[in-house]
């Protein structure tokens, strides 16, 4: 930035140039330090030392607090809104977003909650753990010392941050390891990437291309758009010197090979890998046919030393491919290594000739190195004359940007002659921009800062300037030849109108001149810009395109069903967002076409998947060992027997053959209705029997894989042990082997050697028809659920149909019970089954916003009327707009709109002067719309038996059960880490036949009673805050049921 504003300013003052030689403050490189650990990752994301013009500097570092971590659970919720807040107001796609652990230690569910979180947080690109130093001196002195070795306590917890990187979503294409890998746990790692590269599918040709066409011309950064062929672009395992060579050498076997494919930057320094293992991972970048395009290279701290097997294996790559090049001959050769950065800093060089060699094979663009650092290794100018030799090769290299030799040992003299040399070079413009020499014995002279700085701050002017140059000259040629080809484009068409008249004219209308579209398109065709023509010949025209796969997804979460007394008996409620957002995601990376739509689980909803024809079914829900577990419409429970299924699918596709090529049934003892898709008729079909909760991380790692293996064209059978073997290896699943035994495909002896898909692959999905969810409209100003939303299911059914059924509904409760909350809870219900519950097309939730302090009507109009203008029902009113006006803006644009309004704390309205304004909007509200429901919330009822012809129908929302009250405390508590745990103390404390009481029931046992009252009486709000504020010594008083009397539970 200084060199920046020394351009703007056009200054030629000392002062200004000897400005651009400080560093930056020690305070913001610790913090880059911590939140990049690895200096390569960092130089590659917050490139100060390069010169990018597309880098944007932009990122979003979120560093963990310093503890033990045995779940992340409650972190998730913070990243997950973090993440909803940014996504709202930011272009996420233009931040680099990172996640850091520091001088943590982590156990019980910490990989699953983790990995669960990522995949909720689509943004997070980088994750690091590290161990170390974290103050600004201990920083430089972590750098240049070896670090401690792991103690024994820190094995499961390096094995378990090993075996994370076999399960973090494919966004994820950065880790690194500072410090926190035992052997044990690079075994784990090896295991893990032969996993991925065994379930990995498809010839890796675009790599292959990109590593063996490199040439000259284009040795910079490849993109990574397209597909993906492996999984990390950047991976770091640094500053662990008891691992030795001999450790790491089965990783770099991986080198190349999925999921290590893609890399671009890999930081091995301070692992004491020595010179044979330096020598094995340069001669995997030195050699053509080794399918991988590594550009930034870390190998400092590594005690290379006289490096023999370096020089060989750099002498090797030269006399192969560079050898032309060497000797100035005329061409050059086809292929050059993709490596333009590499660091050998602090190796111990000055024993061997491994500096001078690197050095002299600058010349001539040898080595395509943009960057080289050789700091830190005792080289001196004298002994074997290095600076002569840098000297020699700066005088015929283009490329190298940044050449670091700070901290080494060269002369007043070495440097007087080198300094002397730069000045006087006979090119138009130094090719380098960065140049340090910091830190030199002896200290550099205030004259070298004064030139070495002259000369950088010219080099980055021009370099600066050369590139707006060739720029503009792009620019002015794009002009040039997009006004030829539209020359030639018009005349093409002229021609083609000549000659398709001349041979038609029998025909009227062809005489006239007169062409349909699809008549031209047989000829032209337009780029997916629609700007560009061009010709396609009629053996083009005759081939048929793929016909796009579609996949159909139907979820079920019905809230409750009916026992044979008919009473009403809660389900606990699923969340499928993060199967949902698992499945856009597999798609996505992908890039398939495959059109996806995702509905609710209904017969209708399934006889019109089966009508309308679809390649892929997915069901998931709860599960039954009888039924499948449907909903009803209206948030019930729908029990459709296996008999039921097949007549519903053998009407539907009568003599058309099977209704599905395929068929995912996830939700517990599944097996059953799996077969009785197979006696329909369907070839494949997966069953997943769980045992625990629907969508547990198995199931998550499993449907990653699988439908992302068949997606690609994977057959059947290889995409569903792809997905068996991602549970096997997966840390985020206990007893791996057992739950991978849970998925079954069925029919068990049939032909699953067969793709199901096989469609074009695209550019972006979903593109225009990737995705179709039955929801047109968003929920206006609907807030998101609180955190542990639970025990409600029977109070959100009764509250769905009283808003399906009736126009004005009051719900009240005390402060903290949670009538906002259910509300909110109904509205994002209701949004998720437009396709059946047709009743409300669009949602406004509406809540009090005071104006200039005080709470009018106006404080609910006004945010109604601009949720109105975003849904595009109505237009904005200026701010001196009459309380008239706004009314009936809103009147006419809900007068035909079947439309749910909830006003959030109506009774606030009930504190002003002319109270009865509000009674007097509704009531006009009703009268000027036919299909407009309106939903109150408060803490007491309004009090207004009609509003023309419509009664309003109080519904008071209770305490909580026991069972939910202690649920809602597990979940909360943070003194509880593990499922396990929080399992056991649930059935700890709630006794089968207390589970559903309330506190005002009088079947409660003293035991309960205490238990309510210590836990708030079934107040949400109340357990929240005796969740967070429990001590340790208060939380095992708590737990000690058998040795204490109910009577002493007072805490």
């Amino acid at each position: 930035m200084a060199h920046r504003q020394a351009i703007l300013k056009k200054s030629t003052s000392n002062e200004k140039i000897t400005k651009t030689l400080f560093p930056l403050p020690v305070r913001v490189q610790q913090l880059l330090d911590t939140y990049f650990p690895s200096p390569l990752i960092q130089c590659d994301t917050i490139p100060l030392n390069d010169f990018r013009p597309d880098a944007s500097f932009n990122f979003r570092a979120l560093a963990m607090p310093e503890r033990r971590y045995f779940s992340f659970r409650r972190e998730s919720q913070i990243l997950s809104r973090i993440y909803e807040k940014y996504a709202s107001s930011l272009e996420l796609e233009d931040a680099y977003w990172t996640l850091g652990f520091s001088n943590s230690k982590f156990a019980g569910e910490f990989a699953e909650t983790l990995v669960q979180a990522l995949y909720r947080c689509p943004v997070i690109q980088s994750i690091s753990f590290s161990k170390g130093p974290t103050s600004a001196t201990s920083l430089s002195t972590r750098r240049s010392t070896s670090v401690s070795t792991l103690g024994d306590d820190d094995e499961y917890c390096s094995t378990l941050l090993a075996y994370i990187a076999g399960s973090l979503p494919p966004w994820v294409t950065s880790l690194t390891y500072d410090n926190v890998l035992d052997r044990n746990a690079i075994n784990a790692l090896v295991k893990i990437l032969k996993t991925i590269d065994q379930r990995s599918s498809g010839s890796p040709q675009s790599i292959l291309n990109r590593a063996q066409g490199r040439d000259i011309h284009s040795v910079s950064s490849v993109s990574s758009s397209g597909h993906n062929v492996g999984v990390f672009q950047s991976f770091a395992i640094r500053n662990n010197p008891q691992l030795g060579g001999d450790t790491l050498m089965p990783f770099f076997q991986f080198l190349g090979r999925k999921p290590l494919m893609s890399l671009r930057v890999l930081d091995l320094s301070g692992n004491n890998l020595g010179d044979s293992c330096c020598a094995a991972v340069l001669n995997i970048a030195f050699t053509q046919t080794a399918q991988i395009a590594l550009e930034r290279l870390d190998l400092s701290r590594n005690e290379i030393r006289h490096g023999v097997n370096v020089i060989q294996v750099v002498r090797n790559y030269v006399n192969q491919h560079r050898s032309n090049q060497l000797m100035s001959s005329a061409g050059y050769e086809t292929w050059c290594s993709s490596l333009t950065t590499l660091n050998l800093s602090c190796n111990e060089l000055n024993c061997g000739m491994v500096a001078a060699e690197i050095v002299s094979l600058l010349r001539n663009n040898v080595l395509t190195l943009k960057s080289l650092n050789i700091s830190r290794n005792g080289l001196t100018g004298e002994r074997d004359k290095l600076i002569r030799i840098l000297i020699k090769s700066l005088e015929s290299n283009t490329m190298l940007l940044d050449l670091d030799l700070s901290e080494n040992e060269f002369s007043h003299r070495s440097i007087d002659h080198l300094l002397q040399k730069l000045s006087h070079s006979t090119k138009d413009i130094l090719g380098m921009n960065f140049l340090q020499l910091h830190g030199n014995k002896p200290k550099l002279l205030s004259s070298h800062k004064l030139v070495l700085d002259q000369l950088l701050t010219k080099a980055k002017e021009e370099r600066v300037k050369r590139y707006f140059m060739d720029k503009q000259k792009q620019a002015n040629t794009y002009i040039e030849d997009e006004i030829e080809d539209s020359k030639a484009q018009v005349d093409h068409i002229n021609e083609s109108f000549s000659d398709s008249i001349s041979t038609r004219t029998g025909q009227e209308s062809r005489t006239n001149g007169s062409y349909s579209h699809d008549e031209l398109s047989s000829t032209y065709h337009t780029s997916d810009d629609g700007q560009k023509w061009s010709y396609k010949s009629e053996n083009e025209n005759k081939s048929v395109p793929k016909e796009r796969a579609k996949i159909t997804v139907l979820f079920s979460a019905p809230l409750v069903w009916k026992d044979i007394t008919n009473k009403l008996r809660p389900i606990e409620m699923l969340s499928f967002k993060e199967e949902k957002d698992l499945l856009w995601q597999c798609f996505k990376e992908a890039s398939m076409d495959i059109e996806l739509s995702v509905d609710n689980a209904t017969t209708d909803r399934l006889q019109a998947a089966i009508t309308k024809g679809c390649d892929c079914l997915h069901y998931s829900g709860h599960g039954h060992p009888n039924y499948l577990t449907f909903e009803d419409g209206k948030g019930g429970l729908h029990f459709l027997e296996v008999n039921q299924l097949k007549d519903l699918i053998s009407k539907g596709i009568k003599d058309r053959g099977p209704p599905f090529k395929f068929v995912f049934v996830s939700a517990c003892h599944s097996k059953l209705a799996g077969e009785t898709f197979v006696n329909a008729g369907v070839p494949h079909v997966v069953c997943c029997q769980q045992e625990s909760q629907l969508m547990d991380s198995a199931a998550l790692v499993f449907t990653r894989a699988f439908y992302l293996a068949l997606a690609i064209g994977r057959t059947v059978a290889d995409s569903f042990e792809i997905g068996r073997q991602a549970v096997a290896v997966a840390p985020s699943v206990p007893d791996s082997v057992q739950e991978m035994k849970k998925f079954i495909l069925l029919p068990e002896n049939g032909k699953h050697d067969v793709p199901v898909i096989d469609v074009e692959p695209l550019s972006e999905w979903p593109g225009r028809t990737g995705l179709k969810e039955n929801r047109q409209n968003e929920v206006q100003g609907l807030p998101s659920l609180p955190q542990g939303f639970i025990g409600r299911e029977v109070d959100m059914y009764r509250l769905i149909n009283d808003v399906l059924t009736k126009r004005f509904i009051s719900l009240v409760g005390d402060v903290g019970i949670g009538v906002s909350s259910l509300a909110s809870a109904i509205c994002h219900y209701i949004s998720e089954r437009k396709s059946t519950m047709i009743a409300i097309e669009t949602i406004f939730y509406v809540r009090a916003l005071p104006l200039r302090g005080d709470i009018h009507l106006r404080s609910f109009t006004i945010p109604l009327h601009n949720q109105l203008v975003a849904a595009g029902l109505t237009s904005p009113l200026g701010v001196e707009a009459s309380d008239d006006e706004i009314f009936q803006s809103i009147f006419t644009s809900l007068s035909n709109t079947k439309a749910l309004i909830v006003f959030d704390r109506a009774d606030t309205l009930q504190r002003i002067k002319d109270s009865q304004e509000f009674p007097l909007f509704l009531s006009s509200l009703f009268m000027e719309t036919r299909n407009v429901r309106v939903l109150v919330t408060a803490k007491q009822a309004l009090g207004l038996s009609s509003l023309r012809g419509v009664g309003e129908h109080v519904i008071t929302l209770g305490p909580l059960d026991l069972k939910s009250t202690v649920r809602l405390f597990v979940i909360l508590c943070p003194h509880l880490h593990t499922d396990y745990e929080r399992r056991r103390l649930l059935e700890l404390l709630v006794p089968d036949d207390q589970a559903r009481l309330l506190p005002s029931d009088e079947k409660l046992t003293s035991r309960s009673i205490a238990i309510f009252k210590i836990l708030g009486d079934g107040n949400p709000q109340k357990t929240f805050k005796i969740a967070y504020d429990m001590t340790k010594h208060e939380y095992r008083k708590f737990t000690q049921f058998d040795k204490t009397d109910s009577n002493d539970l007072v805490l």
